[in-house]
């Protein structure tokens, strides 16, 4: 279950091409960048659906539809699935922010357990700090 949802997850962000607008999910706004990308790569890996729509946003209705579209399907697959995986220790290496943007770098273990280092772009909403949904989380130092 954890592959198939960090698999799909990946895969729509390397087909995203657009900016990132707003999200319908709402924050406190004190949460720092590093805070919301580990909050998201720990969602992923725990299949934790809400935790996943709650840290992320999109510039547009079409995008944010594709992408709940893989997120419902990834949910029917992990029904009745064991959720008691457990993290894959996801630390926050470095946060650089600059005005309304920010870039985090994770490290951890990827879909097939190699240890990886992920810059996750970031943008500043209104609503807070939520991980930019055009940007591939998959690009590694």
């Amino acid at each position: 279950m954890k592959n198939l949802l960090y698999i799909l997850f990946s895969a729509f962000f390397i087909a995203q091409t657009v900016s990132c607008g707003g999200s319908s999910a709402e924050s406190t706004g004190d949460e720092k960048p590093s805070d919301v990308a580990l909050s998201l790569f720990n969602s992923v890996e725990m299949g934790d659906f809400d935790g996943v729509r709650y840290n992320i946003c999109f510039s547009s209705e079409k995008d944010e539809a594709l992408f709940e579209s893989y997120l419902e399907r990834a949910e029917k697959y992990a029904k009745g699935k064991d959720k008691s995986i457990g993290v894959a220790g996801f630390e926050v290496v470095s946060e650089e922010v600059k005005g309304d943007s920010a870039l985090v770098t994770l490290k951890g273990k990827d879909a097939f357990g190699k240890e990886q280092a992920f810059i996750v772009p970031l943008v500043r909403k209104s609503s807070g700090w939520k991980v930019d949904g055009s940007k591939s989380l998959l690009h590694r130092k």
